[in-house]
């Protein structure tokens, strides 16, 4: 999902990192980030939630249906965080390669401008 948002949206920045060979270190880094995210978000909002083994014994349709609504959210975060918003937020400058952060209204964390 990373790359092809990349390849969509931040074009310049694709470029960039294929250009320096860090494009794959760097899917690899928001894949390990998403999967350590999801590890921690789902207990979470499991309990947030009330989603219990004794719900699970007592009522697996409702059980199932919770937790596939805590997996789709927990899934929604991730995206915005990871592969959306948060290339400067959640890995700093380094993954950008001196290329600017700034917010825009309504879209959160964006790259502009030139590498420095």
């Amino acid at each position: 999902m990373r790359l092809r948002y990349l390849k969509e949206h931040r074009k310049g920045l694709y470029t960039s990192l294929l250009l320096t060979e860090k494009l794959y270190p760097h899917l690899l880094e928001i894949d390990k980030a998403a999967n350590g995210r999801m590890d921690v978000l789902m207990p979470q909002l499991m309990k947030a939630a009330g989603v219990t083994e004794e719900l699970k014994a007592a009522g697996q349709m409702k059980w199932a249906g919770l937790a596939n609504n805590c997996k789709a959210q927990a899934e929604e975060i991730i995206l915005h965080e990871l592969i959306y918003d948060g290339i400067c937020k959640a890995f700093g400058r380094a993954l950008t390669d001196g290329y600017e952060c700034s917010m825009m209204v309504g879209v959160g964390n964006s790259l502009k401008g030139e590498p420095k």
